[in-house]
């Protein structure tokens, strides 16, 4: 049976854990109400004002939002999300991030985007192809909400990381010794030459150094064009 609490004065009320899945609740009083943990699936909340009611854990999937005034504070992570079904989740955020945008929450928007996608990993196998891409692209660019994590981890990461493979396969050919301050210097000056494609090394390369220069140069290019396209797809979404 489907609960009609259109225009009802719920001032207050505790409905902690209740049940009110496809509730009509337009223009409904929820004003300081507990809802901690109530499904609301399905439910209509279209123009209900929810910024001072008790949302944590609530469950939140297909409900019909649309200029629902509620914040991301307010329910820090859907029930869906805590009893690990994902796919429920991840419909949770997509509708929460619609309607932030609409009343203009445009930082609780980007919340419930990163967390949609990451609902939508988490129900993939994280064995496989698409979980892993998917966990590269967060950590790396935050799905393209966050283009400075690309300057502050990516570069990093290639930075080193082939600075590491250099020293390892002696792609530079003979230094006075590997452990010296000068060879350190040396692989890490490299890798950063190499990195954003500087031409006329003045290091003599092995055929292994070579390679990896070669493909560190490649890795270089593309994270400055996802750079460039992720400040570009996040100053179009705003």
């Amino acid at each position: 049976m489907v609960a009609h609490l259109e225009s009802a004065n719920l001032t207050g009320a505790h409905l902690e854990g209740a049940n009110l899945n496809g509730a009509h609740l337009q223009d409904a009083d929820l004003a300081v109400a507990h809802l901690q943990g109530a499904n609301l699936g399905d439910a209509n909340l279209q123009g209900v004002d929810l910024y001072q009611t008790h949302l944590e854990g609530v469950y939140i999937a297909d409900a019909r939002l649309h200029v629902t005034r509620l914040r991301r504070q307010q329910i820090k992570q859907v029930g869906e999300e805590k009893d690990r079904n994902y796919e429920d989740a991840r419909r949770a955020y997509l509708g929460l991030k619609v309607n932030f945008r609409e009343i203009g929450y445009y930082d609780d928007a980007r919340w419930a985007y990163l967390k949609e996608r990451r609902m939508e990993r988490k129900s993939h196998p994280w064995h496989s192809p698409y979980w892993l891409l998917s966990w590269i692209e967060d950590i790396f660019t935050g799905y393209d909400e966050k283009p400075q994590w690309i300057m502050s981890r990516l570069f990093p990461t290639i930075w080193l990381l082939f600075a590491l493979l250099y020293w390892a396969g002696q792609g530079l050919g003979p230094v006075e010794s590997y452990l010296s301050l000068r060879g350190v210097h040396t692989y890490l000056l490299f890798s950063l030459r190499a990195m954003v494609t500087l031409e006329n090394s003045p290091f003599p390369l092995t055929e292994v150094g070579l390679w990896l220069s070669a493909f560190e140069g490649a890795l270089g290019i593309i994270a400055f064009g996802l750079l460039g396209f992720s400040v570009a797809k996040r100053i179009a979404r705003d």
